[in-house]
């Protein structure tokens, strides 16, 4: 998990498969599991290698992804929201390990292709009414601004309070990638 570093704007949501017929078969999972497809599955598997999610698994994981120091922005211990761990039937001489990540704001959707037409999941329209009353009140005090072009060590050296509001300026270009899960079905 250390290697994956902030660049993809944690807290993650990180998803491990373990095993697998194939490679392939092992990384078609982990892009479903970071969905959250599979949240639904058993918590044990049985004689015949069904999958399941391993939940004793994730929990120690997220412990070890609170350890490692690293989180939001500057550091802190928020380095993954959640850790879903899936654990397939293998093959006797490979167990392919397959991790996959989706940043904070997990913007997945999912959709459905059959004879009867495309079927896309309905989205909230207004996403603010669940921000509490309280958190949406403006004049909370004035923002700080922080010029993001001077260097690293010298914005870190301002020493503000956690409770300041930044107002973050800088010429930068970011780009978010989105995911899209279709599935399509012979129906």
């Amino acid at each position: 998990m250390r290697t994956l570093g902030t660049a993809a704007c944690p807290p993650y949501h990180i998803a491990f498969v373990i095993g697998g017929t194939s490679a392939e078969t092992n990384l078609k999972t982990v892009k479903l599991a970071s969905a959250k497809y599979y949240d639904e599955l058993p918590t044990e598997g049985n004689e015949h290698g069904q999958a399941f999610r391993d939940v004793e698994l994730e929990k120690e994981l997220l412990i070890e992804a609170q350890n490692l120091g690293l989180g939001a922005q500057f550091g802190g211990k928020y380095f993954a929201h959640d850790i879903r761990v899936i654990r397939l039937p293998r093959h006797g001489a490979s167990c392919p390990v397959g991790m996959g990540v989706s940043c904070s704001a997990d913007r997945n959707i999912k959709a459905k292709i059959n004879r009867q037409g495309i079927w896309i999941e309905k989205l909230e329209h207004n996403p603010g009414k669940y921000i509490p009353e309280e958190l949406r009140k403006a004049g909370e005090g004035e923002a700080v601004r922080v010029d993001l072009n001077r260097p690293m060590k010298e914005i870190l050296a301002l020493h503000y309070s956690c409770r300041s509001i930044p107002f973050l300026h800088a010429y930068r270009l970011t780009a978010r990638l989105s995911s899209v899960v279709i599935l399509l079905t012979p129906n």
